[in-house]
């Protein structure tokens, strides 16, 4: 037997072996992961003696291996509760994949390249040069519309060229165009390229965060056929990707995001950037909260040591101490009765400060760490302000100030969210709790009115507008649309950064921090970062007060010299002409 028998042979082998592991009866359900009548194909085509593989069958087992590929990569999605079956058929189709490849290397390389070229020519389909016929193009280019593609569709690959026709300038050479290629790498890692008019927009490897890699490409697939039909208006072909962001995954709502906001700004000249500086340092023990408290902002200390922070002259400067331990929340406001108000979370509970703030005024009942506070527009006359806090274990309460005491406004005014809490927001009348991967909206009765289930642990959230929240955490910043209720969209992902903090900043960007001490501005609509700045100290939080932000934070554990703990920054948009990318 030579070389060629044995490779061959061993192919025949293993498809009949991964045939029979597939139909002998497993713990998995096959066929909701792929289609059972193409793996019998699939191994029926393989299962061929060494003598029968011919030439002109090149192109047929080139398709059936990209098959194999895919079959394998869906299999490793599959549920660990599977595992001993899903094994068996992964290390059958390993073995098939690799034994099939090996047997490739004793074919003729020229019969190879042959069959490759003639299956791209397939995928490419019949064409002819614009040059030579450029009357009829500029009819054909009338007649489409604003839109004309070329798109190329594999199991690995998905390329999309689009061009937008520019009506006034019957010159082909000169139409706008825009060029997306995603390729697979693995089976949740893809690589994907956007360029237009030569330049790189985005290139990068994106792994999935969710599962549904196949269905994204699938949807992708759907998409690419709909283009190629004709469009009247360019606003069409952003229709389609708009109805692909809204009900495709995260990696189908990241490529839509780049399409649509590339094509769109391709004839943009100008381009806004934000440059954020550094105005004055603090340094001192570490900052754990700070809170807007009228034209100047609180900030407090480890250590209960507090700070006065002018927003106009960039200054902080030392006040009275608020407590003498770590102070973990802050929230200052005036009550219906003009009276100043601050109230803090401690590790004994909720404290509040009347009037000069010097001396702590009330001390909740209840013991419990409180790591937020914030004051929804709710109570009566007379009440004197109302204050929800929320407890490091999960327990939401309100409490009220009438008759000159703190207490909670009745016995049921409050809520387990769950077992953790990390922060609170205010939207219109409802209090928003997140508790590790779950937001929960509450009531003025501190009653669950809904909850939306988010894909990573928040850390920080701010509501941009009525329907917006933009929440952040470790490796990510996400969009949750509060008109419905539910996750809309990862706005950025990163396998390195943590991010700690975002903060409004107007309808359609926010500012946000890094655990590392990077602070910057993204847009929420594109998710372009518009310049950013480090701090050059580990990062908290962050407050807005016109153009200028405040940072805080600091190490914890500092020894000797300290460190820097805040930071007021100066925020100035600038408007410059768009700089050309660099290609890769």
């Amino acid at each position: 037997m030579d070389r060629r028998e044995e490779l061959f042979g061993r192919v025949r082998q293993g498809a009949e072996a991964l045939a029979a592991l597939a139909n002998g009866g497993t713990n998995i359900p096959l066929n909701e992961y792929i289609d059972r009548s193409s793996l019998d194909a699939l191994c029926d085509s393989l299962a061929l003696d060494a003598e029968t593989w011919k030439a002109e069958d090149l192109e047929r087992i080139l398709i059936i291996r990209d098959g194999l590929y895919d079959l394998r990569n869906k299999l490793r999605d599959v549920d660990e509760n599977a595992a001993h079956s899903v094994d068996r058929i992964l290390s059958a189709g390993d073995r098939l994949y690799a034994d099939l490849e090996r047997a490739f290397r004793e074919l003729k390389k020229e019969d190879l390249e042959a069959a490759q070229a003639h299956i791209a020519a397939l995928h490419r389909g019949p064409h002819i040069a614009g040059a030579a016929v450029p009357q009829t193009l500029d009819a054909m280019s009338r007649s489409a519309g604003e839109v004309i593609t070329q798109a190329h569709s594999s199991l690995r690959h998905l390329d999309l060229n689009l061009m937008k026709v520019d009506r006034s300038n019957p010159d082909f050479e000169v139409l706008k165009s825009v060029k997306l290629s995603v390729q697979r790498l693995s089976a949740s890692v893809f690589a994907i390229k956007l360029s237009a008019q030569q330049n790189v927009i985005y290139y990068g490897v994106v792994k999935l965060l969710s599962d549904g890699a196949d269905k994204v490409v699938a949807e992708l697939r759907q998409l690419l056929q709909k283009i190629q039909t004709n469009y009247e208006k360019a606003a069409n072909f952003i229709g389609e990707l708009s109805q692909l962001a809204d009900q495709g995954s995260r990696f189908s709502r990241l490529v839509a995001n780049f399409l649509g906001t590339a094509f769109l700004d391709l004839d943009r000249k100008t381009e806004v950037v934000v440059q954020i500086k550094v105005q004055s340092y603090h340094n001192g023990e570490a900052i754990l909260c700070a809170a807007p408290q009228g034209d100047t902002i609180l900030l407090i200390g480890k250590n209960g040591s507090a700070w006065v922070g002018d927003p106009k002259t960039g200054s902080i400067k030392p006040r009275f101490r608020v407590h003498d331990r770590a102070v973990f929340a802050a929230k200052a406001f005036k009550n219906e009765l003009n009276e100043n108000v601050l109230a803090i979370g401690t590790e004994d509970g909720l404290a509040i400060l009347m009037q000069d703030m010097r001396d702590e005024r009330y001390r909740s009942h209840i013991r419990e760490r409180v790591v937020s506070i914030v004051s929804p527009p709710w109570g009566a006359k007379g009440s004197r302000g109302t204050i929800v806090s929320g407890s490091r274990d999960g327990t939401v309460r309100r409490w009220t100030l009438a008759e000159d005491r703190l207490s909670q406004i009745s016995d049921e005014s409050y809520e387990q969210v769950g077992r953790r809490l990390q922060c609170m927001a205010v939207n219109g009348m409802d209090v928003i709790a997140a508790s590790s991967r779950e937001l929960v909206f509450l009531d003025h009765n501190m009653n669950t009115l809904r909850t939306v289930q988010v894909p990573n642990e928040v850390a920080s959230m701010d509501v941009i507008n009525n329907d917006t929240l933009v929440v952040c955490g470790e490796g990510h910043i996400t969009h949750v649309n509060l008109a419905g209720g539910s996750f809309s969209r990862m706005i950025t992902a990163s396998n390195d950064a943590t991010y700690c903090c975002v903060a409004a900043r107007d309808i359609d960007s926010f500012y946000f921090g890094t655990t590392s001490g990077r602070v910057g501005v993204m847009q929420l609509s594109s998710g372009v970062e518009l310049g950013s700045t480090d701090v050059g100290f580990p990062l908290r939080g962050i407050v807005t007060s016109g153009n200028k932000l405040l940072a805080y934070g600091g190490e914890w554990n500092k020894n000797g010299r300290a460190g820097r703990a805040a930071a007021f920054l100066t925020v100035e948009t600038k408007t410059q002409p768009v700089s050309e990318a660099i290609e890769p």
